[in-house]
Order: structure tokens, then sequence, then C-alpha cells
């Protein structure tokens, strides 16, 4: 399973984060990624330039012992985006077989979130 969207859109991903979010060290409260001692929240003005933060997350199924599942979330939208072009293009996503989260940092010119960053991760990336 794979949900995108943070927990001010979606409803699962919220329950999700609300039960496994910890665990990995990371956690989303609405617009705000949760790591250590930073909040970090993206900035994106009226002109679509700016820099957000995306979450992707690869861990047990907190509803099916048997499955895994995928979070892609953002701090906005465009941390979203991030996200999720960072997942298809990490090749330690499929490297590493437990349970993995990394919060991605991305620039944000002309309506679109350039390349991201890691900022973080619970995995030796």
């Amino acid at each position: 399973m794979i949900l995108i969207g943070g927990p001010k859109t979606n409803a699962l991903t919220a329950r999700v984060l609300e039960i496994v979010g910890e665990d990995l060290g990371v956690y989303q409260d609405g617009s705000t990624i949760i790591v250590e001692d930073k909040h970090l929240e993206g900035e994106v003005d009226d002109n679509a330039t700016g820099y957000d933060y995306g979450l992707v997350m690869r861990i047990r199924n907190p509803f099916s012992s048997v499955h895994r599942l995928i979070v892609l979330s953002g701090s906005h939208t465009f941390g979203t985006v991030a996200a999720a072009r960072f997942m298809a293009s990490a090749p330690f996503m499929s490297e590493h077989s437990g349970d993995l989260a990394v919060v991605i940092g991305a620039s944000v010119e002309k309506g679109h979130a350039l390349e991201g960053v890691v900022e973080w991760s619970s995995n030796a990336a």
C-alpha cells in the first residue's frame, strides 16, 4: 500500500503516523515534520518559490502483520512531490530491507519542486 499526502489531506496517513511515526524518530503534525529537535515546515510564497520538506517512510503496515506500506507526505504539495521523486530514484530504498524514514528538502522554483536532498534519515543511507 502506498499512502500519498500528509496528515492534513489524508486521514489514513494521519492514523498511520499516529501509530508508528515516532518509532522511527520522525513525526508529522499538520504541515510540520518533526525530527529530533527540529520542526521543519516548508515556505513557499505567492510566486511558488521557496523550500519545502517531504517525508518518505517504508514501514510495517500497522493494520496487517504480513504487509508493508509506503508513506509519501510533505509539509506542502511540493514536499510530497519531492518525496515521491526521491523514493522513485533513491537506490538505497531497495538496498535496505527494514523500516526506513527519510526527510527530503527541495527548493521550489516556478511552481516545481527541484531535486530533493536528504535532510535526515533513520538509517545510514
